[in-house]
């Protein structure tokens, strides 16, 4: 009844955790399948190195950072999306999507993948989520029309190993 000082196990027919103690933070690695993990980058150009491409859509625009490298921005005003379609997304699967939010002075963005949408982030930093894929394949980032700042570092993946845990932070 009390999840910080239970003790339990899970055991089914494609995984088995051991004892998972109290507050256990993480339970990867339990799974039956002895292939290993892995994975690879469904995103193009998530780190917007020097163009906006292959990102469409909205008021969102690429901006450099002075060192090689840049962002796409979104200024307050109106809620905007940019989006691209993902290569190898498959509707019903389940991703990890990284991504950091700067430069924000206002608002809210969230990462959509298809119709399923992660949290809404209203803070700078990076933020990981997991979320199924549902309706499409296109990864989505719309700020709310107060949303005024930048994405960046923008990576999906497939999740590759589940979290058996209460807090179900997968693994890449």
């Amino acid at each position: 009844s009390n999840k910080t000082s239970s003790l339990v196990s899970f055991i089914a027919s494609d995984y088995n955790t051991g004892w998972m103690n109290g507050d256990i933070k993480l339970a990867t690695l339990s799974d039956t399948d002895t292939t290993n993990v892995t994975g690879s980058e469904l995103v193009t150009n998530g780190d917007f190195a020097s163009t906006k491409t292959p990102w469409a859509g909205g008021t969102w625009a690429w901006q450099t950072d002075g060192s090689g490298g840049g962002w796409l921005r979104k200024p307050a005003g109106t809620a905007s999306t940019t989006y691209q379609t993902g290569t190898g997304i498959v509707v019903g699967q389940k991703y990890n999507i990284t991504f950091t939010v700067g430069g924000r002075t206002a608002g809210a963005v969230t990462a959509y993948l298809g119709s399923a949408a992660g949290t809404p982030r209203s803070a700078n930093g990076t933020y990981g989520q997991t979320i199924t894929c549902a309706g499409d394949t296109i990864l989505r980032f719309t700020g709310d029309s107060a949303f005024d700042g930048y994405i960046d570092n923008v990576s999906v993946r497939l999740l590759a190993e589940s979290d058996r845990s209460v807090n179900g932070n997968g693994l890449q």
